[in-house]
This record gives C-alpha cells, sequence and structure tokens, in this order.
C-alpha cells in the first residue's frame, strides 16, 4: 500500500501536465513593470523632488533679492506730523547685497548637484520597486503551478482511495488502508488551502506595488524568457559600479560635500 502510493505521487510529480489555474488573459511581467512605473506612489514622490530641485537650480545662480527699507520715526498721530522732538522725515533705502566672485557658481553647481542626487535616489526607487514587483509575480507564478500539480495529486489520491475502499468492500483490502488513503486526501485538501492562502497574499503584495485593490484579478502570471547562465561575479560587480543609482548617489554627494567646502 505505502509503495503503491509512493509511486503514484512520483507520477504525479514528473508526469502530470501543468494546466493554467486562471482563465484570464496570461499577465506578462513587462505589464507589470509598465504599470508599477505609471502607477507607485512612492515613484510618483520621487520623481515630484526631482522637479522641486530643478526649480531651484535658476535661483541658486542670482544674487541675494534686492532689499527695500521705508523709515519714519517719531510722527504724531492721527495727522502723521513732523514737528515732534527728534522726529525724521520719512526715508526710502533700496540695497543689493553682492556676493565674493565664485560663490553665485558655487551655489548654482550645488544646486544641480541636488538635484542629481535626487534623480539617482528615483532611479534607485524604481529598481527596488521593480524587484519587489518581480518577486510578487514569481511567487503567485509558483502558487500557481504548486497548486495545478496538488490537485492533480488529489485527484490520483482519491482514486486511490475509492480503489481501497471497493476492495475492502470486497473483502481483499484491508481497512488501515482506507483509513490512510483518507488522510492522505485531507492531507492533500489542507496543502491546497494553504497554497490558495498564500497565492492570494502574494497577489494582494502584487497589487500594492502596483496600486491597485488587493482584489483586483490580473490573470495567472507567464514565465518569461530566463537567461541560461549568470554572469560571474567580476561582471556584477563592473555592471552595478557602472550603473547602480545608489552609488551613484553616493559619488555625486562626494562632489556635492567638495562643492560645499569651496563654497
Amino acid at each position: 500500500m505505502k509503495k503503491f502510493l509512493v509511486m503514484m505521487l512520483l507520477m504525479t510529480w514528473s508526469l502530470v501536465p501543468v494546466r493554467e489555474v486562471a482563465a484570464q488573459q496570461p499577465l506578462k511581467l513587462d505589464d507589470v513593470y509598465r504599470v508599477a512605473r505609471e502607477r507607485n506612489p512612492r515613484l510618483r514622490a520621487a520623481s515630484a523632488v526631482i522637479d522641486a530641485r530643478r526649480a531651484l537650480e535658476p535661483g541658486a545662480g542670482l544674487p541675494p533679492d534686492p532689499q527695500l527699507e521705508i523709515g519714519a520715526m517719531n510722527f504724531s498721530l492721527p495727522g502723521f506730523s513732523a514737528t515732534m522732538p527728534n522726529s525724521m522725515a520719512p526715508s526710502i533705502q533700496l540695497m543689493q547685497m553682492f556676493p565674493l566672485f565664485g560663490k553665485l557658481g558655487l551655489n548654482e553647481r550645488i544646486a544641480e548637484q541636488s538635484t542629481e542626487i535626487a534623480s539617482a535616489d528615483a532611479m534607485e526607487a524604481w529598481w527596488e520597486v521593480r524587484a519587489e514587483a518581480a518577486m510578487n509575480y514569481f511567487e503567485v507564478y509558483q502558487a500557481d503551478r504548486e497548486i495545478a500539480i496538488m490537485k492533480e495529486t488529489l485527484k490520483l489520491l482519491q482514486d486511490f482511495r475509492r480503489v481501497a475502499q471497493a476492495m475492502y468492500s470486497a473483502g481483499e483490502g484491508r481497512q488501515a488502508d482506507v483509513l490512510r488513503a483518507g488522510v492522505e486526501v485531507a492531507r492533500m485538501e489542507a496543502e491546497i488551502k494553504r497554497m490558495e492562502a498564500m497565492r492570494v497574499a502574494a497577489y494582494a503584495r502584487l497589487n500594492a506595488v502596483i496600486n491597485q485593490p488587493s482584489e483586483t484579478v490580473l490573470g495567472a502570471p507567464e514565465l518569461p524568457a530566463l537567461p541560461a547562465s549568470i554572469p560571474g561575479l567580476d561582471t556584477l560587480r563592473t555592471w552595478a559600479e557602472a550603473a547602480r543609482p545608489m552609488l551613484e548617489r553616493g559619488r555625486t554627494e562626494v562632489a556635492q560635500a567638495s562643492s560645499r567646502l569651496a563654497l
């Protein structure tokens, strides 16, 4: 009995074709990236910070605003007469501060570097959002495939339970076989429920990344084309040093610190 059950399980895992769990239009990873880029609130906030920093650039290279002062002293009320002792006639002063040579250029460069830092932060946020979206996407994909295989396994276990019941009814089987088959069926049903709950949670996290209600139905994920091999460690380090926004942000901060020191 036990040997037969194990053989049935092995046949299920190796030979059962994978079926689509959902009948909706297949969901592609590129579509998830596109929607996340358009709707993720974290990316919107990062883009707004870039616009705010860029708006400060033109004013950073200008001299301070001129100051206009109007003064008067010891005027009598309500006629505003200047006959009181120590009265001073109204005066108007216009002042303009001129920074030392080179300060305006440094201020403008610091403002530009602040915009570059904000841009690097936005790109880093996109990297993180994209990684989170892909992780949840593949979690849903994995859950769909496991549920499909579990359901096929459940069908075989149910068939086995019916055979055991028929053999026991005919007096050719043991009651222990019937009970054991029932336990295996109940265990597989519980595993399917657990996996379905995990899929719902992963689906909700995916919807959160693309800023949609957690119950929104997107369809079954479709496995994209994956590389046949992973590049070496040295290659990955070279790519990271050249393209990682976090590292670019650090380099820009160092340059900005030099500009501030010169200022």
